[in-house]
């Protein structure tokens, strides 16, 4: 394989700034939400892309790496996405438990301050 080829560089330089956008958007969850899925939409299309590939392959490589099998775009193309998405989801999940604390951490805090309030009613009565 030869990397010094414009598209290969061009789609390592994709996958970097994918990476990048995680980094970003690391404290919205939202848009990692959307995100994640924008991801594994453009990994369900390397078929396609291999396809495109394999019957264009002489308008922009050296050699056709594209074979029946899909390897080479999955290697290339595919499983960099589904790594991004991989670390996508570590961030909503982290970010789902830490909700998930606080918010028990809230009504442990609500009901110590019910039961301190039940405890005063009963003895001023």
């Amino acid at each position: 394989i030869d990397w010094t080829q414009n598209w290969l560089k061009g789609l390592i330089g994709f996958h970097t700034i994918c990476f990048i956008t995680i980094l970003l958007l690391r404290n919205h969850s939202t848009g990692l939400s959307i995100y994640f899925f924008v991801l594994l939409a453009m990994a369900t299309l390397a078929k396609p892309l291999n396809d495109l590939g394999r019957n264009h392959w002489e308008n922009f490589a050296s050699a056709n790496y594209f074979d029946d099998s899909g390897l080479f775009i999955v290697s290339i193309y595919a499983l960099p996405l589904v790594f991004n998405s991989f670390v996508t989801l570590i961030l909503i999940l982290k970010t789902t438990a830490g909700l998930l604390i606080d918010m028990k951490r809230k009504q442990i805090k609500r009901q110590q301050k019910n039961k301190n309030n039940n405890k005063k009613k009963g003895k001023k009565e």
